[in-house]
Formats: C-alpha cells, sequence, structure tokens
C-alpha cells in the first residue's frame, strides 16, 4: 500500500508539473511557467498567454532572493520592472519595451536604499535627460544623452548645491566652452574643447582676476616664448 501511495503521489506531482508548464497546439507557452536552478531552488514563476507573457514574473537569485519583478502590461509585453542585488535590496527600477530593452525614466539605487541615478532610455539607449545623485539626495551632475553619448550642456554641483563647473559635449566628446567656478560661484578657470582636445585660449582666474593664461593647439600647450 504505501508503494502504491508513493507512486500515485509521484504521478500527481508529474501531472501537476506537466499541466503547469503547457504549450498549445502551436508550441507556444500557456498558462503558469515555472523553472529551477539545478539545486532545486526556484529561477523564474510567471503566466504566459499564447507565448506572451502576463500578469507578474517574479525571477530568483539562486539563494533564494528575488532579483527581479516584472509586471506586464496586459499582452503588449511592455513591462515595469524593479531589479533587486543578492540580498533583496532593490537595484533598479522602469520600464522595458516589449523586446526587453530600456524605455523612459530609470532610477537607480545604491545599496543603501539611496537613489544614485535617473536616466531617461529609448530603445535601450540613453536618450534624454540624465542625473546624477549625491548619497544625501543633492544633485552632482546634470545633463542630456543623445543616442547613449553626452551632448549639450553639462553641469556639475557640489555636495551644497554650488555650480561646480559646466562643460559642452557633441557626441560624447567634450566639444566647446569649459567652465569652472570657486566657492562664491565666480569663474576661476574658462576655456575651450575641440573633440576632447584643448583649443585656444584658457584663462585661469582668482577672485575674479586673470591670473594667466595659456593657449592650446589640439591639447598641446603652446610655448608662448614663439
Amino acid at each position: 500500500m504505501k508503494t502504491l501511495a508513493t507512486i500515485l503521489i509521484f504521478c500527481l506531482a508529474v501531472a501537476s508539473a506537466t499541466a503547469q508548464n503547457a504549450v498549445d497546439a502551436q508550441g507556444r507557452r500557456n498558462g503558469a511557467w515555472s523553472a529551477k536552478y539545478p539545486s532545486g531552488q526556484p529561477r523564474y514563476e510567471g503566466t504566459f498567454d499564447a507565448g506572451v507573457p502576463v500578469g507578474r514574473f517574479v525571477y530568483y537569485h539562486e539563494n533564494g532572493f528575488r532579483s527581479a519583478q516584472m509586471d506586464y502590461r496586459g499582452l503588449t509585453g511592455l513591462c515595469m520592472s524593479e531589479q533587486f542585488d543578492d540580498k533583496g535590496k532593490l537595484m533598479a527600477r522602469g520600464k522595458y519595451q516589449s523586446d526587453r530593452l530600456r524605455d523612459s525614466v530609470w532610477t537607480i539605487y545604491a545599496f543603501d536604499g539611496t537613489r544614485l541615478e535617473l536616466a531617461t532610455y529609448a530603445a535601450g539607449e540613453l536618450e534624454g535627460a540624465y542625473t546624477m545623485f549625491y548619497p544625501d539626495g543633492q544633485v552632482m551632475e546634470r545633463g542630456e544623452y543623445a543616442k547613449g553619448l553626452k551632448t549639450g550642456v553639462w553641469t556639475r554641483f557640489s555636495d551644497v548645491g554650488a555650480k561646480e563647473r559646466i562643460a559642452t559635449y557633441a557626441e560624447g566628446m567634450l566639444q566647446g566652452t569649459w567652465t569652472e567656478f570657486d566657492a562664491n560661484g565666480r569663474t576661476s578657470v574658462v576655456g575651450s574643447y575641440q573633440k576632447d582636445l584643448r583649443e585656444g585660449k584658457w584663462n585661469y582666474l582668482e577672485r575674479g582676476v586673470l591670473l594667466r593664461s595659456e593657449v592650446y593647439r589640439r591639447g598641446i600647450l603652446q610655448d608662448p616664448s614663439k
């Protein structure tokens, strides 16, 4: 009897697993699905509708902590995602397109839960406004990306909110005016870049008074005696 009961339990378990990870006539995943690591620890669990993930999917690290939680919008393939480190702490939150490329604004967190970055994506690339923060929430740096590369004016701030630097970028390279400020907000250094190389006159000031000037050509400091 015990042997018969054991066989029956085994058959029921197999039938349950088969019913859970089912496919339709076209071979598409359908209904509840799950998978495990070789250790037996759950790897993910969720539901498919004719091969399309729907509702909530939960993924796990092999140590049992969640690695990601994906909430899908109907049958669109779009989902909101939260991603976690191997201790279960939230590391990132944002939206994926149906092709699993990052889209719209993503928030990145430090290990202690403080916000590190607000980054805008389009089709998986950085595109649009970007902000980096100090641990206390003050803005450290702010600018924009285009096709994954820095573009336009980027401003760097001190940990008390004062401007430290303004730089201009084009296609990821320093291109245009570079300005640094002292603790009182006065210009301390001003010059220009061309394709990441210093170019032309650079002025160095103290308390608004010019101390010295340097001239560069393709990043090389020119000898003023020549």
